[in-house]
């Protein structure tokens, strides 16, 4: 299978296998922290045969506090994964949504878009809440890494 991750706290994790069956999970909070321990669990009850992790940065708008906090949150996504030995690449959005769909729509929210391509590519996925729906990116990400990695 292949993983992709949305970075942040409120972003996930998902796999895909190329056949078309895939799994999507929010990822695991412990006191508002990442659950280290469940994460490892859901990597290591796939076979992973490579992962997209999102290259991100911190807002300008941000307070230095939140940006520190975003930035090791995805340092610490950097280490598990090469301490884990798995393959991965790290990509900016930029690229991987140019890639997937061509990018921004005029007229259109850029996870709006994100969510009618994740809709066309997995057409049983069906998010109830808006906060499922954003998961969207991680799913994406998963099938970017099948492609990419393959």
């Amino acid at each position: 299978m292949w993983c992709g991750i949305d970075p942040g706290k409120k972003g996930g994790i998902a796999f895909v296998d190329g056949s078309g069956s895939y799994e999507v999970y929010r990822f695991p909070l412990v006191a508002n922290e990442f659950d280290y321990q469940e994460i490892y669990r859901l990597l290591n009850m796939h076979d992973v045969r490579g992962v997209a992790l999102e290259l991100v940065n911190a807002f300008p708008v941000g307070s230095r506090s939140s940006a520190f906090t975003f930035g090791r949150a995805f340092e610490v996504w950097k280490a598990f994964l090469n301490l884990s030995k798995l393959k991965h690449i790290e990509v900016r959005s930029t690229v991987w949504t140019k890639f997937m769909y061509g990018g921004k729509r005029k007229g259109l929210a850029a996870k709006e878009v994100a969510f009618i391509e994740a809709r066309r590519l997995f057409p049983d996925w069906s998010p109830i809440t808006k906060t499922d729906k954003e998961l969207c990116d991680c799913l994406l990400l998963a099938e970017y890494a099948r492609l990419k990695l393959n």
